[in-house]
């Protein structure tokens, strides 16, 4: 992101937020999110995990707490994908 920002939000006492609850959120924006979360997850199951999110994203306006719930809930999604 610092490649693209013209001010520091930190200069200004804010933090960064990356908006990923859309369809055009990339996988290491995920990642990042969901090592927030404290979870572990490996690169194929984030990637999964992304298209998950940006296939839902083009159906559904979604916000961070669904991203959220899917990365929390990952292996009933990832199963979902599988069948």
């Amino acid at each position: 992101p610092e490649t693209y920002e013209c001010l520091d939000p930190t200069d200004f006492g804010l933090k960064r937020y990356i908006h990923i609850a859309h369809e055009l959120t990339g996988w290491n924006a995920i990642k990042d999110r969901a090592e927030q979360l404290n979870l572990e997850l490996n690169d194929a199951q984030i990637k999964e995990l992304t298209e998950y999110i940006k296939n839902f994203a083009s159906v559904k306006k979604c916000n961070l707490s669904d991203v959220d719930n899917i990365l929390i809930n990952h292996g009933e999604y990832l199963d979902r994908q599988l069948k």
